[in-house]
């Protein structure tokens, strides 16, 4: 009965597909068929209904007629929209037909690829039987086994043995019928078998993760070898405490149908995103006819980008709001730093290990855990006393005035969180500046795949993912940066139009706050530095008006000043701070902490520099079958010594947002400008894009590579390459050279959000930790997977 109502089925959903795909190119046949395409599609939803009740429908096939109603229906009124508008919109109708053939496309491979093992059953002799209690052998561990109600009940780390003799028959799939107890994440199954090929037991021949409230992780498939004769089944939990009861073993049981309209959603969405970017004519219209477009589609990204960003804080939130919000404790940056502030002094309130203040070599990580000497972790130890290395901004702007209004300290995770948001705002603001000034010409399409591309590959992901007390500066440093940039480009110093000098002060000041934040990026107030004095020409100039020579001078010190004194005055707070914790104004200090590493000795290496630039740049990302099928090794590339590797790692930022590859275009680019705006530019996109994000991931040999870093210069570098694949695109002339483009940045974007979700992922949810967050983990894994 079952394979009868899966071809009847499939046979109704194929005619009624065929009429709507025929009435979109206008068949008369079609027309002539369409109340009938109508009726059987009203036949599917009323066979999926009674599916579901289990009247006049097979269990197995539950959701399936369903499905295809759904699949018909869309298509039919997708058809009857391209009737409706054929004489309208040519353009709109070739997206729809495309979109429809998709959607076709789609439901096929949601039946036949990732219900594949619905159909395992159908291929052979497989008889369904359920495995009693009372016929199996029970060994080993901790168990209770209640006859009344025949069910077994299994507690602690140790494994339980049921053994099933001489089961003599095929075996194709495996059902567990069993509950976890509450506080029970998961189980382990194993099974041994012997079957007519092997008379000894065949081991780990079937493995299942049992996770709570997780139906499907129950059942699995099973590829033996003729008639099963004996059947063990070993029972293993994480934790002494844990439990699950088991009710049946059931062999042979149908593997139901299952339908994602959410997987389909996401591949739908991806593929006409590209296509669009392609062919739909509102994207191939320049930005400055679609503004409310532009501005939109910009919003609607920075809001999933937000919504992405407090959805990885949320995973980690096990405790109400309330409660978190009111700490009284906190780590170094949180909590130390304030109370030392607080206190007027700048090293920490913490007390030294007389032990550690009698070593030879404090600095030296194996001699303080050889000698049992207590050390602050990562901590700065010069003098005899404790200080922070990391930046005070974020606890001057936020954690100090937290704490002085509310008694309690601010939580790192929400801290990293909301700087990671104003981040994230800031850069699609930055963009939005950034076509206004240059790109106005630019198709909606391209520029809105390059935004999308831009944010996926910020780097943010992996700040707000882990939240540790050195997430903070990353992310505060990131707003800063981003904020500045804001200003530096709405200040117009880059642009025509008449300078902001207002703007260029905050620009000047959340750059120079940056720095406070992360000293590395120092390095941007330098780039910006060079463009503020490239533009001092302009400064005394406006549109239109020949001012005096007395006034245009004027005009050039106001400029400089509005550009120069936020930024020496934070500097100046800088220098003043760090001679007040090191006795020098150019000591930051890094070379005196308490970490893995002895700072103070370690040399460098250039060897060491060239592991950064491969695996930030270059490392290429291999695809697997485990879900999210994308991961990056990190390699030291065969150097020898002591480079340290934090957890997680990333592919190289060219696979991860392909218009990095513009860059091998500069040379290109630079011959269509004149020479003055040659150098220009070289100096603009070569010092702010390429140089200075180099000199950061150079810097970092003596740390050694951390995947969060990377929200450093991810978005400067490829914010340049944009700017010389836009500019090409403008200048060009030839209509195939531009579809190229077109079609490059349609597979950049859905390559950009595919493979940064895979590794953000993996970062996220390493395989240690999976279980911790089985209920995200299992569902997003089970949705991709096919097998």
């Amino acid at each position: 009965m079952t394979y009868v109502l899966f071809a009847i089925g499939l046979l109704a959903a194929g005619f009624v597909l065929s009429v709507a795909f025929g009435s979109m190119v206008e068949k008369k046949w079609a027309s002539r068929l369409g109340k009938v395409a109508y009726g059987i599609n009203g036949y599917l939803l009323l066979q999926g209904l009674l599916g579901k009740v289990h009247i006049l429908g097979n269990r197995g096939l539950d959701g399936y007629f369903l499905f295809l109603a759904a699949v018909c229906a869309c298509i039919l009124l997708i058809s009857l929209t391209v009737r409706w508008i054929r004489s309208k919109s040519a353009s709109t109708c070739r997206m729809l037909r495309f979109a429809a053939r998709t959607i076709a496309v789609l439901a096929a491979v949601e039946l036949l690829v990732f219900n594949f093992n619905s159909f395992h059953l159908w291929m052979g002799d497989y008889t369904e039987r359920r495995l009693s209690l009372t016929d199996v052998t029970i060994e080993n561990g901790d168990f209770v086994y209640d006859a009344g109600q025949d069910q077994l009940t299994i507690r602690g780390k140790g494994e339980v043995l049921l053994t099933y003799q001489n089961l003599d028959q095929p075996v194709g799939t495996l059902t567990v019928d069993a509950s976890l107890a509450n506080h029970t994440k998961s189980a382990s199954v194993i099974v041994d078998i012997t079957d007519e090929t092997h008379r000894e037991y065949r081991y780990n021949t079937v493995n299942m993760q049992l996770l709570k409230d997780t139906p499907r992780s129950h059942f699995t498939t099973c590829e033996l070898s003729g008639k099963v004769g004996t059947f063990r089944v070993k029972f293993t939990l994480p934790e002494d405490n844990d439990s699950i009861t088991v009710r049946n073993i059931i062999i042979n049981r149908d593997i139901p149908f299952r339908f994602s309209l959410l997987r389909m959603g996401v591949f739908l969405a991806l593929i006409l995103l590209g296509y669009g970017i392609v062919h739909s004519t509102l994207l191939r219209r320049p930005c400055y006819q679609e503004k409310l477009f532009v501005r939109a589609s910009a919003a609607v990204v920075t809001a999933v980008c937000c919504l992405g960003c407090v959805s990885l804080v949320w995973a980690d939130t096990n405790r109400p709001i309330k409660e978190i919000f009111e700490r009284e404790s906190g780590n170094q940056i949180t909590r130390e730093l304030v109370d030392a502030f607080e206190a007027g002094q700048v090293s920490l309130e913490a007390p030294v290990d007389p032990g550690l203040l009698a070593m030879e070599n404090p600095y030296d990580w194996s001699a303080r855990s050889a000698d049992n000497v207590n050390a602050q972790w990562d901590h700065v130890f010069y003098n005899g006393k404790y200080y922070s290395y990391y930046g005070i901004a974020p606890v001057v702007t936020l954690f100090l005035p937290y704490h002085l209004l509310t008694g309690h300290y601010f939580p790192t995770q929400f801290a990293v969180l909301l700087y990671g948001l104003i981040g994230v705002v800031f850069l699609t603001l930055t963009y939005l500046a950034y076509l206004r000034r240059f790109q106005r010409t630019l198709p909606c399409g391209m520029a809105l795949g390059g935004l999308i591309v831009m944010q996926a590959s910020s780097g943010i992901w992996y700040v707000v993912a882990r939240t540790l007390f050195y997430e903070i500066s990353i992310a505060s440093g990131f707003a800063c940066v981003a904020v500045g940039a804001y200003f530096l480009m709405t200040s117009n110093i880059l642009s025509r139009g008449r300078i902001s000098c207002p703007k260029l002060g905050l620009a000047s000041f959340f750059l120079a706050l940056a720095v406070l934040c992360r000293p590395t990026l120092a390095v941007y107030c330098i780039a910006a530095v060079v463009m503020i004095l490239l533009a001092l020409p302009r400064a005394g100039k406006h549109p239109g008006v020949q001012l005096a020579a007395g006034k245009q001078n004027a005009k050039r010190i106001a400029y400089l000043a509005w550009g120069a004194v936020p930024m020496l005055l934070l500097a100046g707070v800088q220098l003043w701070y760090n001679y007040a914790r090191f006795d020098s104004p150019l000591d930051f200090g890094i070379q005196y902490s308490l970490t893995i590493n002895d700072f103070t000795r370690s040399q460098f290496h250039m060897g060491f520099v060239f592991i950064g630039l491969y695996n930030y740049l270059l490392a290429v990302p291999k695809f697997t079958w485990t879900f999210p099928f994308f991961f990056t090794e990190f390699t030291t590339l065969n150097i020898n010594g002591y480079y340290f590797h934090d957890t997680g790692n990333t592919a190289g930022i060219i696979w991860l947002a392909l218009p990095v590859l513009c860059y091998l275009l500069a040379g290109k680019a630079l011959k269509r400008l004149n020479r003055r705006d040659r150098i220009r530019w070289s100096v603009i996109i070569g010092l702010t894009c390429v140089l200075m994000p180099l000199v950061i991931i150079c810097s970092i040999w003596e740390s050694g590579y951390a995947i969060r870093y990377t929200a450093d210069f991810s978005w400067p570098i490829l914010i340049g390459a944009l700017s010389i694949g836009f500019y090409l695109y403008r200048h060009t002339k030839n209509e195939t050279w531009r579809k190229v483009a077109r079609l490059c940045m349609g597979v950049a974007v859905p390559a950009a959000l595919v493979l940064n979700f895979a590794h953000v992922y993996t970062f996220k949810f390493p395989s240690w930790v999976a279980l911790d967050h089985f209920g995200v983990f299992n569902n997003l894994a089970e949705l991709f997977t096919i097998f």
